[in-house]
């Protein structure tokens, strides 16, 4: 399967939260890499935008660059139990990234998602 590098780009503003979205995507979130010099108290937080699907929180994410490689628990039907993790995926729709609680405006950071998928 082909892998699509989808950027999306925030800078912050004094709202109290600065969102940011990919082209359309279609495929699995394989791993998103983050680059960038907002606050330290920012938060994150990457959903599907039509599915709403969580993809990454994270909180205080700060000036370091890093890489995470999100999935998402699957669960027993029956009993609820945890049972194996899947890659999240996203179908015809944009991935949005918000940053809230950022301390000041004019910060900025990207966030390259890698989508494997058609």
């Amino acid at each position: 399967m082909k892998i699509t590098k989808h950027t999306a780009s925030i800078t912050t503003t004094t709202a109290s939260t600065d969102s940011a979205y990919t082209p359309v995507a279609n495929g699995i979130i394989r791993a998103i890499k983050y680059d960038g010099n907002i606050s330290t108290t920012a938060d994150l937080s990457i959903t599907s935008e039509t599915g709403g699907l969580n993809i990454l929180t994270s909180l205080t994410i700060g000036t370091t660059t890093f890489q995470k490689y999100p999935v998402a628990v699957t669960v027993n039907t029956t009993n609820g139990s945890i049972t194996n993790y899947a890659y999240v995926p996203v179908s015809e729709e944009r991935i949005k990234v918000a940053v809230t609680n950022s301390s000041a405006a004019s910060q900025t950071g990207t966030f390259n998602i890698f989508v494997e998928g058609a």
